[in-house]
């Protein structure tokens, strides 16, 4: 990795480390029977993995949640079929700043709006998708395990299959045994 590489990942985790210190939310678990609003962020670079989410999120929409998602393509610019998918959100390289901090409107209002449950589908380490868990103002957070994520209130280890529709079937299975909580004010 280059000089510039390693300063630009260091200033952009030094931005999101100030953000984070200004930023409180409330901790609140939540089971796929107690949640409303259910947010989705993924990697959307592989079709194979978007097919997997969409039934995913179709799912969650028949069993009357309220459901955004919002995905992350590795291009210059979003294919044109993914307009038009109701429920998903897109974003791609032009939407992030040299840091990789995204940049768009559109992800900032995804970050700010309140949620129940935010579930991270990411198999990488992707600094923006990481940057938009990490400040998202869910009551519960959960995604696959990594040392990188101190802003998930649960992970689930998926090393011996580490896949999409693997995770989603983890997740699915921890969200409807899992018990609530009474609320925790995040310090």
């Amino acid at each position: 990795m280059n000089t510039i590489k390693k300063i630009r990942i260091w200033l952009g985790s030094y931005i999101l480390k100030n953000k984070l210190k200004k930023t409180s939310r409330i901790k609140q678990t939540h089971s796929l029977s107690t949640a409303c609003t259910i947010d989705i962020l993924f990697d959307a670079s592989k079709t194979n993995d978007y097919k997997i989410i969409k039934l995913f999120v179709d799912r969650l929409i028949r069993n009357n949640k309220k459901v955004r998602a919002m995905g992350y393509v590795n291009a210059k610019v979003i294919p044109q079929q993914m307009y038009l998918i109701n429920n998903f959100d897109f974003f791609c390289r032009k939407d992030k700043n040299l840091l990789n901090i995204p940049k768009s409107e559109i992800i900032h209002d995804f970050i700010k709006t309140k949620s129940d449950i935010l579930i991270d589908l990411s198999l990488s380490e992707l600094f923006c998708l990481n940057y938009i868990a990490s400040l998202k103002n869910s009551t519960f957070k959960i995604g696959r395990f990594t040392n990188a994520s101190s802003y998930m209130d649960m992970m689930i280890d998926i090393k011996e299959n580490k896949t999409v529709e693997f995770l989603i079937d983890q997740i699915t299975h921890y969200l409807s045994v899992i018990k609530r909580k009474e609320r925790i004010e995040n310090e």
